[in-house]
């Protein structure tokens, strides 16, 4: 993720939502490490995990486009 600034990361198993500069050149949105066992084991926090997901990267994909992902699974996202 060199480079990347996280826009939601995952802090003890859980989302978390960071500020991002507006004008950051590459953005980082974490998923969940195994989300199907999750989906499982706590759907609720399966739920916030693909609520957290969609917040980020849906304003990101109207003006931006993902380039790539981290072998932690997390999107990367260009402007533009």
């Amino acid at each position: 993720m060199r480079g990347a600034v996280a826009a939601l990361d995952e802090v003890g198993g859980r989302p978390a939502v960071r500020e991002t500069p507006d004008r950051a050149p590459l953005v980082a949105v974490a998923t969940p490490p195994d989300v199907e066992t999750l989906r499982r084991t706590d759907p609720a926090l399966a739920r916030r995990w693909r609520v957290a997901v969609r917040e980020q990267l849906a304003p990101r994909l109207s003006t931006g486009r993902v380039v790539g992902f981290t072998r932690g699974g997390s999107y990367l996202v260009a402007p533009g």
